[in-house]
């Protein structure tokens, strides 16, 4: 069966780099991303459904990984079209909140569609919760360098934002805060508070 396990070995970075193209491409196809985010099985499955539990519903923790493991191996654009799709899904909730999971029915671009309910759904519930956080860390692709002294920025191009401002984030021993804001399609670093030096770089798409 074709599941979204195998996205998870590209956040691992257990997947020789020559392959990892295979498991990036084999989760984007139409079967496994619903245009809501990656499903747990494949629509093909003789046992996909996209009302069950783990059959083929979409998972927002789930998804947090596999988008991490993406531009992990480089995948830039993947990574985006992952994170925008279920958080596009979640703005479509109440109050904004991704669920525990929802449905995996394909999205239908022709109209301003929402996804569908798992009903028995926890919502709020604590990894559907810290998947935004992750979602987040693979946006600005920010990593820290040289013992906290430096802090590596490079949103990937989402559409999704405009502006970010992070405050109190936890740097070594330090809590640092910065903005981001795009302007003419580059966005300008401002560190807010905090002793450390902001650099950003361009993500190259594979």
């Amino acid at each position: 069966a074709i599941t979204s396990n195998a996205g998870h070995c590209l956040w691992a970075e257990v997947i020789e780099p020559e392959l990892a193209e295979r498991v990036v491409r084999r989760m984007m196809l139409p079967d496994m991303f619903s245009g809501w985010g990656i499903r747990t099985l494949s629509s093909a499955s003789s046992n996909y459904n996209p009302m069950s539990y783990h059959n083929g519903s979409v998972w927002p923790h789930d998804n947090s990984i596999i988008a991490l493991g993406m531009l992990r191996y480089g995948y830039v654009k993947e990574a985006a079209s992952v994170i925008s799709s279920v958080i596009e899904a979640g703005l479509r909730f109440p109050s904004n909140r991704l669920p525990e999971l929802f449905c995996g029915f394909s999205r239908d671009r022709r109209f301003n569609s929402s996804p569908m309910a798992y009903i028995k759904s926890c919502s709020p519930q604590a990894w559907a919760a810290a998947a935004p956080f992750l979602f987040l860390q693979t946006l600005l692709n920010v990593h820290p360098e040289n013992c906290g002294k430096v802090l590596w920025v490079s949103p990937l191009p989402t559409g999704l934002f405009a502006r970010f401002r992070l405050e109190r984030l936890r740097i070594g021993d330090q809590r640092v805060s910065f903005s981001l804001k795009e302007r003419a399609s580059r966005f300008e670093l401002e560190l807010l508070d905090g002793d450390i030096e902001l650099r950003s770089y361009s993500a190259d798409t594979v």
